[in-house]
């Protein structure tokens, strides 16, 4: 059973100095980082956390939450990170779900049936280590290693489209997606890739990973810290977005902020407009474009650098270890050491691959002759309107490139006449108002007229529980009660 080095240990054995966390007012060298992982390991088993056993975190993205992490992998426990968005009963269901009986934690929650512990309790004073020079960091003696196939974390994806899956990923599955991502965007000791994703989200957990086997430093800002700031505070190198916060910092950068250490921009996590990569690149912007899953542990396809305004139209180029085909009707099929063991259902773990060992993702695609990835939408979100197909995403691409509005949603709704046809919702940018006319003359100069939706409806307040990407079915009942 092929083994590998704990990341942590190995770069507190090679660059004892070097930082690997910087939060608000600290910075954790890898030797401190490394012993206040071994204090937590050590506090793990004190409170009775046996080796394979599920744990679950909730919490805000900080130093101690990273250490409770490693500390876990590193008693070979798995760790359950939660989204810190979801409500109450959804919570103690997918704890229930996973078999978690206890939960760490940052703050005072309770949960019935799952024993809480606070997360700075672990290693008795996580905060009293880091304050530590890091001059006076030792360097530890003994290598760590880790089975590759072992259970690393429990992963829900964001039930975007459906109801959210639990993910089981290997350690393996983690480490390989990490190497593959660096060999493309290259990152050295001396690089800070800023968490900007939650670590409940797999993007989050890649930037950790990526940092750790580079032995980079991981940034993580407080709460609602404004983007461009934080990058040129602690002159980040490497940040990964979601859509929404792209926009958001080119709305942000100017003259008073700007962000000249910048070597990458990692966009993914949703399909990406067209305008906003073009206002990105136009702007100098070091952009990725890339396509990924939770399933394969974030990235598949991601462009290499010095990508020129065409090639960010794509979603990349297949990362080592991984594999990608398509199937006849031009779905994406995936596999390689970076895709999960499957799906947890209690003490079930469900397979996720077809009899040939590959896990159909549902999108649909094409590879060009270079290589290059487009994303053509979801199968299980296209529609048939008057005989013909419509994938929504091709609409919402239109509607984004579009001046005025943030973000768009489509989703069909029953039609007496040609059985389904497509409507938007549209959150409008800098409080523009919604004009529908307005926007279905600029569709008509891009889309043939059956792709037109025959309504567009303001974005419902209290309607997108998770940042990361709408959830499609809850627009899909709103339509069907607006009776449209």
């Amino acid at each position: 059973m092929l083994s590998l080095p704990c990341p942590v240990r190995e770069m507190a054995r090679k660059h004892p100095r070097k930082i690997a966390l910087i939060g608000p007012g600290r910075e954790l060298p890898y030797a401190q980082f490394d012993d206040c992982v071994a204090r937590a390991e050590e506090g793990l088993r004190r409170f009775g956390i046996a080796p394979g056993e599920r744990v679950g975190l909730l919490a805000f993205n900080s130093i101690e939450y990273v250490i409770g992490i490693m500390s876990l992998l590193r008693l070979q426990a798995c760790a359950c990170p939660l989204s810190t968005r979801i409500p109450t009963a959804t919570i103690e269901e997918h704890l229930d779900r996973m078999r978690c009986r206890v939960l760490l934690t940052d703050g005072g929650a309770r949960f019935e049936g799952t024993e809480c512990l606070p997360l700075l309790s672990l290693a008795g004073s996580t905060a009293a280590a880091t304050d530590v020079a890091p001059a006076s960091a030792a360097r530890p003696s003994a290598a760590i290693s880790f089975s590759r196939d072992r259970d690393a974390t429990i992963i829900w994806t964001s039930g975007s489209g459906g109801y959210p899956k639990a993910v089981l990923h290997t350690f393996g599955n983690h480490y390989y997606s990490a190497a593959g991502s660096n060999e493309n965007i290259p990152v050295s000791s001396a690089d800070r890739w800023l968490l900007s994703l939650p670590l409940y989200h797999v993007g989050g957990l890649a930037i950790l990973f990526r940092c750790m086997l580079a032995g980079a430093a991981a940034v993580l800002t407080e709460r609602r810290a404004c983007l461009s700031e934080s990058l040129e505070r602690h002159h980040v190198t490497h940040v990964s977005l979601v859509p929404t916060q792209l926009s958001r910092l080119l709305n942000e950068l100017s003259a008073a902020h700007s962000a000249p250490s910048l070597k990458a921009v990692l966009v993914g996590g949703a399909a990406v407009p067209r305008g906003l990569v073009g206002a990105a690149y136009d702007r100098g912007l070091p952009v990725h474009t890339s396509y990924g899953s939770t399933e394969m542990a974030s990235q598949i396809t991601t462009t290499p650098p010095g990508g020129d305004g065409v090639s960010l139209q794509s979603a990349g180029r297949l990362l080592s270890h991984r594999e990608l085909r398509l199937a006849d009707d031009g779905e994406i099929l995936v596999r390689g050491p970076t895709l999960c063991r499957g799906y947890v259902d209690g003490e079930r773990t469900l397979p996720v691959v077809n009899s040939e060992g590959w896990f159909p993702s549902g999108d649909t695609g094409s590879v060009d002759a270079d290589g290059y990835l487009t994303i053509h939408g979801r199968q299980d979100w296209r529609f048939t309107s008057g005989g013909e197909n419509i994938h929504p995403e091709e609409i919402v691409r239109a509607l984004c490139d579009l001046d005025d509005v943030a973000k768009a949603v489509v989703v069909p709704v029953d039609d007496a006449e040609f059985g389904q046809r497509p409507v938007a919702f549209l959150r409008m940018s800098r409080g523009r108002p919604l004009d529908s006319a307005q926007i279905a003359a600029a569709l008509e100069k891009v889309l043939p007229r059956f792709k037109i939706p025959i309504a567009f409806n303001p974005w419902p307040d209290g309607r997108e529980p998770d940042a990361m990407k709408p959830q499609r079915q809850t627009f899909v009942e709103r339509a069907r009660q607006l009776k449209l």
